[in-house]
Parts: structure tokens; C-alpha cells; sequence
């Protein structure tokens, strides 16, 4: 196993972890308030505020694992496209692989993008002091998150970058020995 595939795989592993964790948090705690509410007639007024920051957590940090496992919705028709106009099989994929590494560069560069946006909030959120209403939890928190889950996305694309290009590298030259 290569450096680039040991990285993406531990990087991956703690993601899990931390989606893992927090979507049994937020289990636990609807057992808890359905508990309440309806055996012990009472409702807790933190639970639902818990539990919707706890979502967000685990929704970003499922993305990561998702971009790892590459599980992203994709959308294929460049596939039948390319067997209309490109002709041989090599040629083709060359074609895939130089199309996987502007996806890599393109979808890296989106993450970075969006985790500078949401730290821009976060620090907002932090210098204005924002809590959370019914457990007064500091939702800079949350943020922060949420950043560090989109830059693990960015981090999985810029790693894949390296196998992509290194595939289509691969790809033209087969190409190239193809045509000879």
C-alpha cells in the first residue's frame, strides 16, 4: 500500500469514527426524549437542539467518508458520449482518466472554497458570541466542524489527484504504444 492510500485510508478511519459516534449520540438521545415524552410525560427542552447539531456533524463527516469510498452521486453520460465519438478502447480510457482528474481538481478546489466560506461564518459566529438557545452551546462549535469535515473532502480529492493523474499517465501511455 502506497503513502497516498495509507493517508486516505487512516484520515477515512477517523471519520468514521467521529460519524459513527455522534450517530449513536443522536440515537441515545431520541431514545431519551422519546423516554420522556412519552412514559414519562415530560419533554426536554435540550434534546432536539442536541440532536440537530449532532445531524449536522454526522452528515458532514458521512460526506468525507462517502468522498473515501467514492459513493457520491455521480451523473455518467459522459460514458455514452465517449463511446460515440471516441473510438478504441485505450483512447477511451484516456479520455475517463483525464476526465477523473478534473473531477479531483474541480471538486477539491470547491471544498476548499466552501470550508474557507463556512470558517469566514464560524469565526463570525465565534466573535459574536452565538449560543445555541436551550443548552447555551457555543454554535462556533458546530461550525468548525462542519470545516474541518469539508476540508477532509478536499484533502480525499487532492489525494486521489495523485492516482488519478498517475492512471492517466498510464493511460496515454498505452495509448501512445497503441498507435506504434
Amino acid at each position: 500500500m502506497n503513502v497516498i492510500s495509507l493517508i486516505s485510508k487512516r484520515l477515512y478511519q477517523g471519520e468514521r469514527v467521529i460519524a459513527v459516534v455522534t450517530f449513536i449520540s443522536m440515537m441515545l438521545i431520541m431514545f431519551i426524549q422519546v423516554f420522556f415524552r412519552y412514559v414519562i410525560q415530560a419533554s426536554l427542552a435540550w434534546s432536539e437542539e442536541a440532536m440537530r447539531y449532532l445531524f449536522i456533524i454526522t452528515t458532514y463527516f458521512g460526506a468525507a467518508c462517502a468522498t473515501y469510498e467514492h459513493k457520491h452521486v455521480v451523473i455518467d453520460f459522459l460514458g455514452t458520449i465517449v463511446e460515440k465519438f471516441v473510438k478504441g478502447k485505450k483512447h477511451q480510457e484516456a479520455v475517463f482518466s483525464a476526465v477523473d482528474v478534473l473531477v479531483c481538481i474541480v471538486c477539491c478546489g470547491f471544498f476548499l472554497w466552501m470550508s474557507n466560506v463556512m470558517f469566514t461564518y464560524s469565526l463570525d459566529l465565534q466573535v459574536n458570541n452565538h449560543l445555541s438557545t436551550a443548552i447555551q452551546f457555543p454554535l462556533c462549535y458546530v461550525g468548525y466542524a462542519v470545516v474541518f469535515a469539508m476540508i477532509l473532502c478536499a484533502v480525499h480529492y487532492f489525494l486521489e489527484l495523485f492516482t488519478s493523474a498517475n492512471t492517466f499517465s498510464k493511460d496515454l501511455k498505452a495509448m501512445k504504444e497503441g498507435e506504434k
